[in-house]
């Protein structure tokens, strides 16, 4: 009976550890703001230099490459799930076929067109051609071409961290800018609905062979 007890607390214990188990986040929010650098003078109604701007990258880790360079280069298009651009009161977004390129320990870019599932978002008689971005550092030993990515370093480590949008490339409008701060999140997966099952299965086992102990 004592060795039957013992078994059931360490069954107890294992699957509370396998409940409270940190899981390693696949779903990464990366939120990458910055300050717009030039402006076009027929976007000068809409934009001044200097004006905020912030990027929302939704992106899961784990999905694998849809094209690979192997050793140099790989595209993650179905990974991302929202990519889009605030400045001010002006949105665009794009949709789920967003290009996201890692290259082998050098930069990440991420690029959206009105053709690959940019939303077409107008400002006054101009429409967003094109959403990117540019994460560059020749040394950046962490970026690795086979997988996405799951830390970001701050922007002083890269050589280049800078956002492009792009209204009418027919007369070469588009704002630039330079990145100054990144926020990351993870969605942490709960404990599995087993774990909780059997661990609460084991408590109830266990008291009823107490019980029977005692009596």
């Amino acid at each position: 009976m004592k060795k039957k007890i013992s078994w059931l607390l360490n069954l107890c214990v294992l699957t509370l550890g396998l409940a409270s188990q940190p899981s390693i986040a696949a779903l990464i929010t990366l939120n990458a703001e910055g300050s717009l650098g030039g402006v076009p003078s027929e976007l000068l109604p809409y934009f001044s230099r200097g004006d905020r701007v912030i990027y929302e990258l939704v992106f899961d880790t784990e999905t694998p490459p849809d094209s690979q360079i192997v050793g140099f280069a790989s595209s993650f298009k179905s990974s991302v799930s929202l990519f889009s651009v605030t400045i001010g009161e002006f949105n665009a977004m794009a949709s789920s076929v967003t290009e996201l390129t890692v290259w082998n320990n050098s930069d990440i870019r991420v690029n959206a067109r009105i053709s690959d599932g940019l939303t077409s978002s107008e400002l006054g008689s101009f429409i967003v051609e094109r959403l990117a971005f540019q994460l560059f550092d020749s040394d950046a030993k962490w970026l690795d071409s086979i997988s996405i990515p799951t830390h970001y370093p701050s922007p002083s480590e890269y050589e280049n961290h800078i956002f492009r949008v792009d209204f009418d490339s027919s007369n070469n409008l588009y704002l630039t800018g330079e990145l100054d701060s990144f926020n990351v999140s993870y969605e942490v997966p709960e404990p599995s609905t087993l774990s909780i099952l059997l661990l609460f299965l084991s408590f109830l086992y266990l008291r009823l062979i107490r019980k029977r102990f005692i009596n």
